[in-house]
């Protein structure tokens, strides 16, 4: 009888027990693949019907569809315009950025993003800098 018991135990609790290893698993995977994200390095500039990114060294420029992190930069952008009295001021950033499929983004065929190589994102942005390094040079 006990070890009817016994087993009874191990079969209805074993798989809670393996859940939870597996969820956990889950949860690591998750935090690793966020920590290998690339970094991207570009430039950024915001301002009456701009919002683009140019990568340092490439002709590509990219519209910027509106997240947390590129409201972000727009108040940079939009301070940095009001000291220097001139508009869509360049913001060196290193960054998070994912590509927007151009079929699922209306902008991308009628709007302003439509003058643009591509549409992305902007997920973290993990330095910015009011002046452009001589190491990012624009095409």
């Amino acid at each position: 009888m006990k070890s009817l018991l016994a087993i009874a135990i191990i079969v209805l609790f074993f798989p809670l027990i393996g859940c939870q290893v597996s969820q956990h698993k889950q949860t690591s995977d998750k935090n690793k693949s966020s920590i290998s994200e690339p970094i991207h390095k570009g430039v950024y500039v915001w301002g009456h019907e701009v919002s683009s990114y140019q990568p340092c060294g490439e002709h590509l420029t990219y519209w910027v569809t509106a997240t947390p992190a590129s409201d972000e930069l727009n108040q940079l952008s939009l301070a940095l315009s009001e000291t220097r009295n001139a508009p869509y001021q360049p913001i060196y950033i290193e960054a998070a950025i994912h590509p927007i499929d151009r079929n699922s983004h209306p902008a991308f065929s009628d709007g302003f993003a439509a003058d643009y190589d591509a549409i992305i994102e902007i997920s973290n942005v993990y330095m910015k800098l009011t002046e452009l390094p001589s190491s990012c040079k624009l095409k």
